[in-house]
């Protein structure tokens, strides 16, 4: 099926999940109330405007390290689309980045990496306690995971939608026709968005968990002495079972050290000469561990024309995806509308058309008279 046939929404994309959480709100929101008639602002205002404010600074800072980075590196491959906010959830925020190069899930990752040292900071500032947990991990569309259109004007309140699957694949398409003037709110579901919140009860303050997917795209990203990309320093937790992902089989724990180069967690790496896992180690892990669980989950891809590391598709993908395709345009075509008729026609027409007929028939006529006198067979 050429590309020219695929729908814009059912392109294969992958994208970068980053997640945000504070540490220690539950127990902010939960404090005593103050003694009635004081003049200390409430509970509520209080919390309130921190986790306020924790949407806000996460937006600005992330921005602000992206922008900064961007601005010192003239490398548009490294970068592409900045990320951008996907939602909130309760005391976590949440961002998402569209990957056209390998590369960019390092940059991102070092940006936000700074980001959280931001956040740290202001949760900080005022009420002590507060701290930020963090999870990165990677999602495939369209196979396997979906773009879930939410809201915007190309939604009828009145309209009956017969066909949820067709319905929301035109509105996607209209988005990406133009998707900086497009009002539309879009979620994202799937396995490996699943696996990624199963993932956020590993991290820590100090443990940015990343998917194994992401594992392994970092193990082949090489730093770029002077350039956007540093030194990635992977740490290895072994296997744990998340509830509802792979069947029950056990899910490598791969983490990035949030924590500073002189406090005690650091300090104690040195003691028992802890140290980041090597590259080629983590590559030959990830690849081993997708080819002997090869039916739940297979290496991540972009199909993009910068994109040369990591390109190949399992086998059977291709012939799924066109049956993705072929589903969505065999329930989107529609019958012809049939030709325009034109204007109606006058008086002057009917009587053209008449007087062209009356011609016609004494013609005839006149030809059948001719062959009887001549005893031949009429035309």
């Amino acid at each position: 099926m050429s590309a020219d046939e695929c729908p814009e929404f059912l392109r294969p994309r992958l994208r970068l999940f980053l997640s945000a959480d504070i540490i220690g709100s539950t127990a902010l929101k939960q404090s005593r109330l103050g003694a009635l008639g004081s003049t200390t602002p409430s509970v509520e205002a209080s919390w309130f405007t921190t986790i306020q404010g924790f949407y806000f600074e996460a937006q600005q800072i992330f921005r602000s390290e992206w922008e900064r980075l961007a601005q010192a590196h003239d490398a548009p491959d490294h970068f592409g689309d900045p990320p951008e906010l996907w939602k909130t959830i309760g005391d976590e925020v949440l961002f998402t980045k569209l990957l056209t190069d390998h590369r960019q899930a390092a940059v991102t990752l070092q940006c936000w990496m700074r980001t959280l040292v931001g956040i740290r900071k202001f949760l900080n500032r005022d009420t002590a306690g507060l701290g930020v947990k963090s999870t990165a991990w990677l999602a495939g569309f369209p196979f396997r995971n979906k773009e879930v259109v939410l809201s915007g004007d190309s939604f009828s309140g009145d309209a009956v939608i017969e066909d949820y699957y067709k319905e929301n694949g035109v509105i996607l398409n209209k988005h990406y026709a133009n998707s900086k003037e497009s009002d539309v709110l879009i979620d994202y579901v799937g396995p490996s968005i699943d696996t990624g919140f199963r993932l956020t009860a590993l991290s820590s303050a100090r443990k940015l968990v990343v998917s194994l997917e992401l594992a392994y795209i970092l193990s082949q990203t090489s730093p770029v002495k002077g350039g956007p990309i540093d030194t990635i320093r992977l740490r290895y937790d072994g296997q744990v079972v998340l509830k509802g992902v792979l069947g029950g089989i056990a899910y490598p724990v791969f983490w990035l050290d949030l924590s500073e180069n002189d406090s005690a967690a650091a300090l104690e790496d040195r003691l028992t000469q802890a140290d980041a896992c090597d590259r080629d180690a983590i590559h030959d892990f990830c690849d081993a561990f997708f080819a002997e669980h090869k039916e739940r989950i297979f290496p991540p891809f972009i199909e993009s024309p910068t994109e040369v590391m990591i390109t190949d598709k399992p086998a059977w993908y291709q012939d799924k995806h066109n049956n993705l395709i072929k589903n969505f345009n065999d329930s989107y075509a529609v019958t012809p509308e049939p030709e325009d008729p034109g204007t109606e026609p006058t008086e002057e027409d009917y009587q053209k058309a008449l007087e062209v007929l009356r011609t016609q028939f004494a013609a005839k006529s006149q030809r059948i008279e001719e062959a009887k006198n001549n005893d031949t067979p009429s035309a």
